[in-house]
């Protein structure tokens, strides 16, 4: 029976029922729009037109920017269930023509609004509604210009009486066409409860409906996927399949949703959701392995994808691309062409398949294979921009950049289709093309707004600097161009390890344009990077002097000071940039970086969080989170985090070395190692830091050995590397412990540490606990001077001054450096242990007692600062008051002889005798050698 459809109009009235064909002539009459709201009768749920696959196409059909005759969603005929094997189809055999031939508009969906053009800040985004236009007018109204359309000619008509030059005059004109975009992000959602009855019937077609905009993949064809998901789960939320399938869409959305931390938890429940229900269903098996792929968890997404199949007997075309896919991830071309070799043509029908052919296919540089395979994609979803990009990657290899001007402008008229990544590659193309046909101006005007998307793009930034660079001919960038050449070749020389010269070459980038801040930052970038935080800020600091508005240099002044352990500077920079509207989540981070520096990691935590509520969300946010979590050990989670900052930086040695660290915890040190050498396989060359991060792998697992092994591979790749020492240091740091004449070589590895990182004051502090443990005082005062010059305000300076002069017998040098100590730092609980004990040494008890309390406030398991005020009131023979405190002592380390010691000598001095001697007898059995053995048997008798 066929389908029949009510029109609710905003009046409040309702149409009688409707066949299609009646809906479809009332859509290309301009009687209905995408907006306009149907239900299909006779059930009561109201739907947009546009959220109806079956009424795509007459919305499209008028749209001059598509790719063929059948852009939108797929033909009736063409629709895919690619999960259900009754509803597939076969694949198209032949390609719909590329080039439209009706001229392109102005784009009508941006990344970016005018007014955000200079903010370096703003993390990757997703705009708030970008859908295609409405369909054209017709009638009357179609005749008469919109405000919009009359505002955009009297601007032009402006531009033309001042006599702009013509590309600039349609450069401006383009910028001034678009409309204004709000900036958010897609936030992932659970399902809401259900409203009424469950509907079964209804939720099963809304979920087919939804297939149709899932099999695009496009970013656009997801969102829609997820509403009609969400909408089938409200009619019927045990519906399983969609659960897992809207856990798939806000993966598949993940370069465009905001990635918090309810991101993680929200699709991480929607697949435990369906597990619950039906743990063996295809669905729930995909969103699990892109779940784990999203952590790049690759081997068990593997495993579980072959677990699916030894455990079901069955071996759905489904599972064999997404093998394909995931080998294809790790690298292994051979192994992802074999499995999609054993797809059968319309085993499964969607582009995903014969996108995927296409990269492999041109990785073996095979362009006619390539290119057919991206134009089979683009026959069944026409709008599929990564298979748009693929074919403008192929002829930009071949030349013929400029065949793709069509294509192009496309993908500039449709953002909405693409990802944040995805767009940026696409401004690029445009970028090149514009150079192409002589036109700089717009050239560099594509690449400013690829640059405001992601300013953090490292390729992209010196694309653009270096196009900057080629213009010096033109006037108007002559001097900029001058000094972005001096930063790149500054660059250069930094990524050669030739740092004076890079130093040297960013003065000459200041004098060539000193306006500019931009020879400033990279100055303290250069410092950050080598671990000179003081001298990075002073960079930085210039650089606001000069232009006090930068607020993400702020941002990276922050941070310098944080590195450098300059609590009170971060504090007040943090609380003066708290309010700016651009900068707060990156406040929020900082406020948890300096939580968590001190140890506060419960509001590190609840900081991170607020971070990543945000419409704008630092980056750097998520190797804090993840770090964070990782040492409370929520490995899992972490891992998430992790693979989100290497979205951003692939190859960003922290995310890579923690997310081993987080495999060394819950899958043991070959899987960890694994992980690390899948990345350096990789890689044209291997890298040091990478290797010298296989060594501290070994290193926390305890195999010494292989640490050695891999430390020394990574001195030989690069003798100035500074971690390839430290991972040597720490073994034989370790080594110490049962062979003191390993002492030489850690003092060695560490001097070696310390003059390839000499901002860092590890390798000065360890060093300096060696020297202070043989009681080389002169030595142990040189390592510590050497921490005063680099980082005078680093936490426990004073406070270890202050323990060396104690034990010279410099009672009263030890208590100034103390006081010192706790002016900056007053909640370190060890400083204030270090003073109550000098003043019992002074006789100051009751000073010593306060001292000792507010250590025991700050940190109530300081074992230390009980046992002090323990023994302060046993010498002021208040004997049940040291008795308790050495009770509450005893309570949080039963192991520790001194103890027991103190508890018989407070008890035998009260007066109970039999207590003291059970508690000299456990001293005596944990301590069989003490020094004072014959005096502890003594009380025994």
């Amino acid at each position: 029976m066929a389908k029949t459809y009510v029109i609710r109009f905003r009046d409040g009235r309702d149409s009688s029922p409707l066949n299609e064909d009646e809906i479809r002539k009332r859509i290309l009459n301009g009687e209905l729009n995408g907006s306009d709201e149907l239900s299909v009768f006779p059930s009561g749920l109201v739907l947009k037109v546009s959220d109806l696959p079956e009424f795509h196409n007459p919305f499209e059909a008028d749209e001059p920017t598509r790719l063929s005759a059948a852009a939108g969603a797929l033909p009736e005929n063409q629709k895919t269930a690619i999960l259900d094997r009754n509803a597939l189809k076969e694949e198209a055999a032949s390609p719909a023509p590329l080039a439209p031939k009706a001229p392109v508009p102005v784009p009508m969906d941006d990344f970016s609004a005018p007014e955000i053009r200079s903010e370096k800040t703003r993390v990757i985004e997703r705009p708030k509604g970008l859908l295609p236009p409405d369909p054209p007018k017709k009638g009357l109204r179609a005749l008469i210009p919109n405000k919009n359309f009359l505002v955009l000619l009297l601007l032009l008509i402006v531009l033309y009486e001042m006599n702009e030059d013509d590309e600039e005059e349609a450069a401006r004109a383009a910028r001034a066409a678009q409309p204004k975009v709000v900036m958010v992000k897609i936030r992932p959602k659970l399902p809401a409860a259900a409203g009424g009855a469950i509907e079964p019937k209804l939720s099963v077609k809304l979920y087919e409906s939804a297939l149709s905009s899932y099999a695009l993949d496009t970013v656009k064809g997801y969102q829609i996927a997820a509403e009609l998901f969400h909408k089938s789960l409200r009619a019927d939320p045990g519906n399983v399949k969609a659960l897992a399938l809207l856990a798939s869409c806000y993966l598949n959305l993940i370069e465009s949703s905001n990635k918090d931390e309810k991101t993680y938890s929200v699709i991480n429940k929607l697949i435990e959701l369906s597990k619950a229900r039906q743990i063996d269903l295809i669905e729930t098996v995909i969103a699990e392995a892109e779940f784990l792929a999203a952590q790049n968890r690759l081997e068990a997404a593997i495993q579980r994808l072959t677990e699916y199949v030894r455990n079901t007997g069955k071996f759905d075309p489904a599972v064999n691309y997404y093998l394909g896919w995931l080998s294809y991830l790790k690298g292994d071309s051979a192994a992802a062409a074999k499995h999609l070799e054993m797809i059968v043509q319309g085993g499964f029908p969607s582009p995903l398949l014969p996108h995927l052919r296409g990269l492999l296919w041109e990785e073996r540089k095979d362009w006619v294979q390539a290119e057919a395979e991206y134009t089979r994609a683009l026959t069944i979803s026409p709008r599929h921009a990564k298979s748009i990009l693929g074919l403008i990657r192929i002829s930009e290899h071949k030349g013929e950049l400029k065949a793709r001007k069509r294509q192009i402008e496309f993908l500039l008229a449709n953002a909405s289709e693409q990802s944040p990544a995805e767009h940026i590659r696409t401004l690029i193309y445009a970028s090149k093309l514009a150079l192409l046909e002589k036109k700089p101006k717009a050239s560099v005007d594509f690449l400013e707004r690829a640059t405001r998307i992601d300013p953090r793009d490292e390729a992209l930034r010196l694309e653009y600097y270096s196009l900057l660079s080629s213009l010096e001919k033109d006037d108007q960038y002559k001097k900029l161009a001058r000094m972005y050449a001096f930063v790149l070749d500054a660059e250069r020389k930094q990524r050669q390890g030739e740092l004076h010269e890079a130093k040297a070459t960013l003065l000459q980038a200041r004098d060539q344009y000193p306006a500019s801040t931009v020879p400033l930052e990279k100055m303290g970038d250069l410092f950050f990077k080598s671990g000179e935080f003081s001298r990075a800020y002073d960079q930085y600091k210039k650089a606001l002097d000069l232009d006090p508005k930068q607020a993400p240099i702020a941002v990276k002044a922050i941070d310098a000071l944080i590195r450098n352990k300059e609590i009170e500077e971060a504090s007040k920079l943090i609380a003066k940039y708290r309010t700016h509207p651009k900068l707060k989540s990156s406040v929020d981070r900082l406020a948890g970086d300096l939580a968590y520096d001190q140890g506060d990691f419960e509001n590190a935590a609840l900081l991170y969080q607020k971070a990543m509520s945000r419409d704008s969300i630092d980056p750097e946010v998520y190797s804090s989170y993840a770090n964070l979590l990782r040492e409370a050990d929520q490995c899992r989670d972490a891992q998430f985090f992790y693979a989100l900052a290497r979205r951003l930086d692939p190859m960003n040695a922290s995310a890579i070395l923690g997310n081993a660290k987080c495999i060394l915890k819950t899958d043991g040190v070959s899987a960890a190692v694994s992980a690390v050498q899948e990345e350096l396989a990789r890689l044209p060359k291997a890298r040091p830091d990478l290797i010298a991060g296989i060594g501290r792998l070994y290193w926390m697992a305890q195999d010494e050995a292989k640490a050695i092994q891999f430390a020394e591979s990574a001195r030989e790749l690069d003798p100035e590397h500074p971690d390839a020492y430290l991972v040597e240091a720490e073994v034989y740091l370790q080594q110490m412990l049962f062979r003191r004449e390993m002492k030489k070589r850690a003092l060695e590895s560490l001097k070696a540490y310390s003059d390839r990182k000499s901002a860092d004051p590890y390798g000065y502090l360890k060093r300096f606990e060696l020297f202070l443990a043989e009681s080389n005082f002169e030595a142990a005062t040189e390592e510590l001077n050497r921490v005063f010059e680099v980082s005078p305000r680093y936490p426990g300076l004073h406070y270890r001054r202050g323990a060396m002069y104690r034990k010279m017998g410099r009672l009263k040098d030890a208590l100034s450096e103390l006081d010192a100590e706790l002016k900056l730092n007053p909640r370190m609980d060890g400083a204030w242990v270090e003073q109550g004990e000098i003043l019992i040494q002074e006789g100051d008890l009751a000073e010593a007692l306060k001292s000792l309390s507010k250590a025991m406030a700050l940190n109530p398991q300081n074992i230390k600062a009980r046992i002090g005020a323990g023994y302060a009131n046993y010498l002021k023979k208040q004997y049940s008051s040291a008795i308790a405190l050495y009770q509450s002592a005893l309570a949080l380390d039963k192991g520790r002889p001194e103890i027991y010691k103190k508890l018989g000598l407070a008890y035998r001095e009260s007066g109970d005798k039999a207590a003291a001697k059970r508690f000299f007898q456990n001293y005596l059995d944990l301590a069989p050698d003490a020094s004072d053995r014959a005096e502890m048997e003594g009380y025994l008798r």
